[in-house]
């Protein structure tokens, strides 16, 4: 067995030894000396019997195999965990001049002058940062007794849940979970905060989303936020005149529909596949809600669902309501250009 002992910087813990197995690939046990107990007895769990290589291996495949150059961050849920992602990294750059050579690179990337380099952060510093690719890890499970115990630390506190969501809304393109435990072993029926609850509801949507699980996924969305009926919009003939031209056009047209919390106005497809969505600008003042709710979460969201998504301006419509229709459709052909 090899053991040795590290001194931490900036944690509570004063001391963390490790032990490993003969031949220094997998760890047997993980011990901390002082510090916070609730947050640190899942980490032995968490990684005894584990390569240790098993979160920098990942980090490695995202570098190596990624199609289009994107760039990419690693958040933990606490100080811990970043601080062992940190130093296993440079570990593993050392040990590996090639993969050093690319993780150096990658940290100091710019992109048209601004920096895109590679980051390992805890949730509580990452505001603001924003990535192609996010590895999400999330370093919790049950104690040597099968308990899990939930101290969650900020997750746990009132206004959890914000920081919560400024992690999962890092990733542009794609979000990477590591996790230990099954969202079902969360008991937030006694939880004081919204946070727990906000965890285990995405994760829970997050596995149904990567396995395919489409009716899971929306189940969970409407248990959140439960659909809202929008109101339909009076309409003066305009929507169904603009799906007449898109119509004689070759688009095939599809009114009012759902989509998650939201409703499209006008789905747009040609050759079975959905190409782009119009919505009535009216929709979202008639059926309330803020600004930020029509104009950033809605669209965020769309855009998530792989949606391109086009919206009518009433005073156009009411100024000029044939060029509207030719700006939609324009809009309609470009877009399917694109897909050919």
């Amino acid at each position: 067995m090899i053991e040795y002992d590290y001194i931490p910087r900036g944690v509570c813990a004063r001391i963390i030894h490790v032990e490993l197995d003969d031949a220094g690939e997998t760890i047997e046990n993980v011990a901390f000396f002082g510090g916070c107990p609730g947050n640190l007895a899942a980490i032995p769990k968490l990684v005894k019997g584990r390569p240790v290589d098993e979160v920098v291996s990942l980090l490695r495949t995202v570098l190596t195999t990624r199609k289009d150059d994107e760039t990419v961050g690693i958040i933990a849920f606490n100080i811990h965990q970043m601080n062992l992602i940190s130093d296993r990294l440079e570990e593993e750059c050392s040990a590996d001049p090639e993969f050093g050579r690319i993780v150096e690179k990658e940290e100091a990337r710019k992109d048209n002058g601004e920096d895109t380099g590679l980051f390992v952060k805890n949730v509580e510093s990452v505001q603001g940062d924003e990535r192609d690719i996010i590895i999400f890890s999330i370093g919790y499970a049950k104690d040597a007794d099968g308990k899990f115990v939930q101290r969650f630390g900020w997750l746990n506190a009132a206004g959890g849940e914000n920081r919560l969501n400024v992690a999962i809304t890092r990733a542009r393109k794609r979000i990477i979970i590591v996790q230990s435990f099954d969202p079902e072993d969360l008991d937030t029926e006694h939880s004081a905060c919204k946070g727990p609850g906000y965890l285990k509801a995405y994760l829970t949507y997050a596995a149904a989303v990567s396995s395919g699980d489409h009716a899971k996924a929306s189940e969970v969305l409407d248990s959140l936020c439960p659909p809202r009926g929008d109101a339909p919009v009076a309409d003066n003939g305009f929507m169904d005149r603009l799906c007449e031209a898109l119509n004689s056009e070759g688009f095939d047209t599809e009114r009012d529909l759902r989509t998650g919390n939201y409703v499209m106005d006008i789905a747009v497809r040609r050759d079975g596949r959905y190409v782009l969505g119009i919505e009535d600008d009216r929709r979202g003042f008639m059926n309330g809600g803020t600004s930020r709710e029509r104009d950033y979460h809605r669209r965020h969201f769309l855009a998530s669902r792989g949606w391109h998504v086009v919206r009518t301006w009433t005073p156009s419509v009411l100024k000029d309501p044939e060029g509207e229709i030719r700006r939609i459709v324009d809009e309609a052909r470009r877009t399917y250009s694109q897909f050919r």
